[in-house]
């Protein structure tokens, strides 16, 4: 079965982000913008996935998902690849970049932690 780009990324979505699940925080791949690019060659899916480093220790259990939600929609031929560029944050979506500054926010009221802006 053939799906279109925009048919992979909305079926992407319910691959949820390892470390963002750790915090409570339940992104997927898509609003981490941890998927660089899918190309699509005959009935083969070839998806470049970025990692925060590339020894990333959740790299195949993500990859094994995405797996499993393309197979499910059909797609036998998947081929994942570790993408050269890292993650960072300015990749995520503006909705989760917001939710993950509340966060740090909230956490570092608590503890009494001072934040620091990196940009």
């Amino acid at each position: 079965m053939k799906l279109s780009k925009d048919e992979i990324l909305e079926a992407l979505k319910e691959v949820k982000d390892p470390c963002a699940m750790f915090l409570g925080l339940n992104f997927n791949l898509i609003e981490m913008g941890m998927i660089k690019d899918i190309r699509l060659h005959d009935d083969k899916v070839y998806i470049n996935l970025r990692t925060t480093v590339p020894s990333c220790i959740f790299f195949f259990d993500i990859a094994q998902k995405i797996k499993e939600v393309l197979i499910k929609k059909g797609i036998k031929e998947i081929e994942i690849e570790n993408a050269i560029e890292l993650w960072t944050e300015d990749m995520m979506s503006k909705e989760a970049k917001y939710k993950l500054d509340r966060y740090r926010e909230t956490y570092a009221r608590k503890y009494g932690i001072k934040l620091y802006s990196y940009k």
